[in-house]
């Protein structure tokens, strides 16, 4: 897949699936999705190119820790960033415009989190159904932050509050600009409550995929 900026509608009328960092990420059953669309969220890249069609990541801090880890260097599909502070990137990431708040056409909202970018990254390339993965906006049951055991910062029931704020404040824009687009939170027990929320067997009738080896599991997120 081949990614530019201004980017066209190549998912147009798709299902899409963004891969969040919340804790409910190690329950899903990733191997569903090698036969979707799907954009990553920082780490998410750990599972492998046959599962994450593009990566996105928001900051620069991010960047500098993973640029030269080999899983990284070799991923093959689309590296994307709306990062202003990413200076001289390698050849193999495309930077986008980035606005701060909202929903927009020509660039990717931040709303101060990397799945929201994602979100209008989705809508930016067409898709009809967007649904969320790791979109949890709180804390683990054992206090775990993300699926993953990296953690660049650490945060707590304010920064989740002030995610949610944001994207609460310019959920309009998604109708106003994609009136036909449909975003589903595929985590019922999330606190992100703007979007419609069920459960993955409400809208997939499929074998009990179950985790599979590219899971949280079996991933190692250290070196």
């Amino acid at each position: 897949m081949k990614l530019t900026w201004p980017t066209k509608e190549l998912w147009k009328g798709e299902d899409v699936f963004i891969l969040g960092g919340g804790p409910s990420v190690k329950t899903f059953p990733i191997s569903f999705l090698k036969t979707k669309k799907v954009i990553g969220c920082n780490h998410a890249y750990l599972f492998g190119p046959e599962v994450v069609d593009i990566l996105l990541f928001c900051d620069q801090v991010f960047y500098n820790h993973h640029r030269q880890r080999p899983e990284f260097q070799k991923f093959p599909n689309p590296k994307v960033s709306n990062s202003e502070s990413i200076l001289n990137p390698d050849e193999d990431v495309l930077i986008v415009p980035r606005k701060q708040q909202g929903w927009h056409r020509d660039a990717l909202g931040f709303n101060a989190n990397t799945g929201s970018a994602a979100i209008n990254l989705a809508l930016i390339l067409g898709a009809a159904r967007i649904f969320l993965v790791g979109f949890d906006m709180q804390l683990g049951p054992q206090r775990e932050q993300n699926w993953h055991e990296e953690v660049h910062s650490r945060v707590n029931r304010l920064h989740y509050e002030r995610y949610l704020n944001l994207m609460r404040n310019s959920v309009s824009d998604i109708a106003e600009k994609w009136p036909e687009a449909q975003v589903i939170n595929l985590n019922p027990d999330s606190k992100l409550d703007i979007f419609p929320k069920g459960r993955f067997e409400e809208y997939f009738k499929v074998p009990n995929y179950g985790l599979d080896n590219r899971s949280f599991s079996t991933v190692d997120h250290k070196n």
